[in-house]
């Protein structure tokens, strides 16, 4: 059917298809070579299709019901897929608009809607910082949505830190976040993990886990041997049948701006003023200065008065403390220009922030488990802040683990 690229289609150029779209047809023809390669788990891309950019819905809403048919399903995952999109350096994290759970009779206008965020406000802001020229193309993937997920979430089959590893954040039906880590190394000339197990580990993954881990790094090191440079893979998976586990990989991209040759001394434990450890999303830096701290209330409103002007008196880079920043989502980040470093202190604080943080050269960290539960409180006017606007903090961070120091109540 014109306009509708299929999965098998894997040669479609990128400016029909899209960044991401290119990046699942690649995925989607490696499914039978990472399967090969498993033991008690599956790869497994949900069929989709891609609906390009000058396709006319109203005159072809036969042929996309028709497609959807051979998803099977009567759920979809509605994705961008711009032809900047996870193409170069800038790779538009979660700029563009995705629906999810869509059902059949909403499908045309989330595909609409998701065209109609290739101009948005945010995605014209991106492209001003990111140096680049808007596209008005918009490709949109039309995606069986996934029934059945234990855990979701990202792998890096190379995370842009000191050491060389490999590194997971999933999160459990339950919300709860697991982080673990493998470093990476060669073995007969080929890529592989540690035998000697992870470097960080979750407490699930010896418990209940291990298996679902470990096949999740070995998808992601034939990922990147197959696609011949590092990923970042979004998936989610189950044990199904037989204790087989099930990995739905959702979509994959080129990781850049890996190059993080800079080693740092890394504090102990019982130094004075730590009030936080992390090895969640982080990004590599060593960075002491004043904190603003910004409050979400109880009503779920943000209290950062104050903000601009504070950015302000600090040209050279300050501490932003952050319910979370959401780029080109909310205004935090338009008026905290000069912002040296940012600590994330919910669940809100995802991959998305880390990466363009990255771009920005912004040392990002995420404190949720450490600190999150402590500023919710202080929000309530039950106890004091762990930080407070003013205090000094150091930030440093080898991607592997991140450190906060309040060097003010040292």
């Amino acid at each position: 059917m014109d306009g509708l690229i299929f999965q098998t289609e894997k040669d479609a150029p990128v400016e029909l298809v899209g960044g991401k779209g290119k990046g699942l047809l690649n995925l989607k023809s490696l499914e039978a070579i990472l399967n090969e390669e498993l033991y008690k788990a599956r790869a497994i891309v949900p069929p989709f299709f891609i609906v390009a950019s000058d396709l006319n819905l109203d005159e072809n809403f036969a042929s996309i019901q028709q497609a959807t048919d051979s998803l099977k399903t009567t759920r979809y995952a509605v994705r961008s897929s711009s032809p900047l999109e996870n193409i170069g350096n800038y790779a538009f994290d979660g700029i563009f608009d995705t629906y999810l759970d869509v059902p059949r009779e909403s499908l045309a206008s989330a595909i609409l809607q998701v065209r109609k965020s290739a101009s948005s406000e945010r995605a014209k802001r991106y492209a001003i910082d990111a140096g680049v020229d808007l596209q008005d193309d918009m490709p949109v993937i039309v995606q069986a949505m996934v029934k059945q997920k234990w855990f979701s979430g990202v792998v890096y089959s190379k995370f842009p830190a000191s050491r060389n590893i490999i590194k997971i954040i999933r999160e459990t039906n339950s919300g709860n976040r697991l982080i673990e880590a493998f470093l990476r190394e060669r073995y007969r000339g080929r890529l592989v993990i540690d035998s000697n197990g992870p470097i960080v580990t979750s407490e699930e993954y010896y418990t209940y886990d291990k298996q679902g881990v470990n096949s999740l790094v070995e998808i992601a090191l034939g990922v990147e041997r197959n696609m011949k440079h590092p990923v970042i893979i979004e998936f989610c998976s189950y044990q199904g049948v037989n204790l087989v586990w099930q990995h739905n990989l959702l979509q994959a991209r080129k990781l850049t701006r890996l190059s993080s040759a800079e080693k740092y001394q890394m504090p102990e434990l019982h130094e004075k003023g730590l009030i936080a450890v992390t090895h969640d999303i982080n990004g590599t830096g060593d960075f002491t200065g004043e904190a603003f701290v910004v409050f979400k209330h109880k009503e779920g409103k943000i209290e950062a008065r104050g903000l601009s002007d504070f950015d302000r008196k600090h040209s050279q880079g300050y501490v932003l403390v952050s319910p979370y920043l959401q780029f080109y989502n909310s205004i935090l980040d338009e008026i905290t220009p000069n912002k040296t470093s940012v600590i994330a202190y919910t669940d809100l604080g995802h991959h998305h922030d880390m990466e363009i943080s990255r771009a920005k050269g912004i040392l990002y960290l995420n404190t949720n488990a450490q600190l999150g539960q402590r500023f919710y409180v202080a929000g309530l006017g039950e106890g004091r802040a762990p930080i407070e606007t003013g205090e000094t903090l150091r930030v440093m961070s080898n991607g592997e683990k991140g450190f906060v120091f309040n060097l003010t109540r040292k």
